[in-house]
């Protein structure tokens, strides 16, 4: 058994997704006549019930971890499993292999029916229960079996774990209960087995098989957020989590940005005193060479210094997760008012350690825009328009003309410095080489060793400026910010005018989500980039 301090607690709820399949016929009726099998399911359930309130402490989840079921609605054990959900106050995501009309109609080769008129009534009736937060055909095969395999394989990829319940003499088949543990065995994920049998006196009887037990992870916050502390419950509503995530996100972004700047106009400036003193130091008539050595000692150690502290407190990368973190809570807050899956978070190629916070967000905006209706199609477009995008305190249309209009600057002021120093050093190397075979006649009053002197120092000094100036803006990524923040710019005022005209609820998600896409894209790219670059 595994437990939690509470020094180990996460600083945010986080979720714990709940995978599960069940047999259709828990009791087979031809081999038990007289156990009433609405009664024996009944305690079945009680005793599921039971079962997902000790697995939590079995697992060591905390108060802040929750847990979100995802199933099938067939009749048997997923009826009860969503049954158990609900008393449960579990949040569920029901995935189908077919649309929901499709899927309540269908039949097997025999052209049995999957669903009586009562088993539909009851099916229909869970699936407008308020814990269901997503509902959602996933399946593309035409044929039967295969789409129960694409389920199953869904329900393992995004499973923490799985627990399956079936017949005690239930057997193997593509597509049915237990080729989900197969399916989870693949991934990696453990998976509780379960088998229900009937005693003599007409109770349900369990046995139970662990598999993988070993490999359950219990999902936590990326150790770049392991200082965040809220006292948030589980049940929270999306805003106040962004709200919570964002606020410290953006704070420790901030603060790991002006690290990771000073040092490196710090790393920078100390090495170019350094060689101008070791310049001045050549001037044994005129200079005080003992000070201007140790001078240049002190600096040359203190930008080893500042280079090493810089790259121990790992800023670039802790500026990159945080900012990265931020930027996707705030995406989250818009999408709101957008009813769609939020799948883009798992299409980019976030880093591994935010799977869990991208899975809670997931699920707390499901949560909260399952139930939105169609009639408010207008408003919610116009706000999420204005308040993602064209605001001008918040939205990204002004911020990222702001910054591409800041990194052009800076990009024209390092060019402008990289030139000057290049140039000014060719014409004093130059200048230089034509003095040498010049004779003191020629100069007048100048002192030819004393100008010799000062072009010498001119002709290494410059050059330092030259790649001081492109070392500060590979550092600063200002080539790629400018670039990067021309195109997007364009792109979002484009986008901007076919969001205006979405007519539907789909064709709003489809746009949102899009945007939304290219947004974070943006941002994961230059996490990547960013995280990895030191000062060049």
């Amino acid at each position: 058994m595994h437990s939690t301090a509470p020094s180990q607690l996460p600083g945010l709820p986080l979720v714990v997704h709940l995978s599960f399949a069940g047999s259709r016929m828990l009791l087979d009726a031809t081999k038990h006549p007289r156990v009433d099998r609405g009664e024996f399911e009944d305690r079945v359930e009680r005793w599921l019930r039971e079962r997902i309130v000790k697995l939590r402490a079995e697992l060591g989840l905390s108060e802040r971890h929750f847990w979100c079921g995802i199933s099938q609605i067939a009749i048997g054990g997923d009826t009860v499993f969503t049954r158990a959900c609900r008393d449960l106050a579990i949040p569920q995501r029901i995935y189908l292999p077919q649309q929901r009309e499709d899927f309540l109609k269908a039949a097997s080769k025999s052209d049995q029916p999957d669903f009586s008129p009562d088993e539909e009534r009851v099916a229909r009736e869970l699936l407008e229960s308020s814990h269901i937060i997503q509902e959602r055909a996933i399946a593309t095969a035409d044929d039967r079996q295969a789409r129960f395999e694409e389920v199953n394989r869904e329900l393992a990829r995004l499973a923490n774990v799985v627990l399956c319940l079936i017949r005690a003499d239930a057997e193997p088949k593509p597509g049915g209960s237990l080729d989900l543990v197969k399916q989870a065995a693949k991934r990696g994920r453990p998976a509780i087995e379960i088998r229900v049998s009937v005693g003599v006196d007409g109770q349900p009887q369990f046995a139970e098989t662990w598999h993988q037990r070993e490999s359950f992870k219990l999902p936590a916050l990326p150790h770049e957020l392991h200082d965040l502390k809220s006292d948030l419950p589980a049940t929270v509503a999306l805003r106040p989590y962004c709200a919570a995530l964002q606020g410290f996100a953006e704070h420790q972004a901030r603060g790991t940005q002006a690290i990771f700047r000073y040092a490196a106009l710090t790393i920078v400036v100390t090495h170019f005193l350094a060689t101008l003193c070791a310049v001045l130091a050549l001037w044994k008539e005129t200079a005080p060479v003992a000070w201007l050595l140790g001078a240049e000692l002190l600096l040359l150690a203190i930008g080893l210094a500042t280079h090493q502290a810089l790259h121990g407190k790992h800023a670039s990368a802790v500026w990159g997760m945080t900012r990265l973190v931020a930027e996707v809570a705030r995406s989250a807050l818009p999408l709101a008012a957008v009813k769609t899956h939020s799948g883009h978070l798992f299409t980019l190629p976030m880093p591994d350690g935010l799977r869990p916070l991208l899975r809670t967000l997931s699920v707390l905006h499901l949560r909260e825009s399952h139930r939105l209706s169609a009639d408010t199609l207008s408003a919610r477009r116009d706000q999420y328009i204005r308040e993602r995008l064209t605001d001008e305190a918040q939205g990204q249309i002004p911020y990222y003309r702001g910054k591409l209009s800041s990194a052009q600057f800076w990009r024209r002021a390092a060019n402008v410095l990289f030139l000057a120093g290049s140039i000014l050093a060719f014409a004093a190397t130059a200048f230089k080489l034509l003095l040498h075979d010049w004779s003191t006649a020629n100069l007048g009053e100048l002192n030819r060793e004393e100008l010799m002197h000062w072009l010498g120092s001119a002709a290494i000094l410059l050059p330092v400026v030259a790649v001081a100036a492109l070392s500060l803006a590979a550092s600063l990524d200002l080539e790629a910010r400018a670039s990067t923040y021309r195109e997007l710019l364009d792109y979002l005022v484009k986008h901007c005018r076919l969001l205006e005209q979405a007519a539907s609820d789909r064709e709003f998600a489809e746009l949102a989500t899009e945007a939304e896409t290219r947004l974070l894209g943006e941002t994961v790219t230059w996490y990547f980039r960013r995280s990895y670059t030191s000062v060049a």
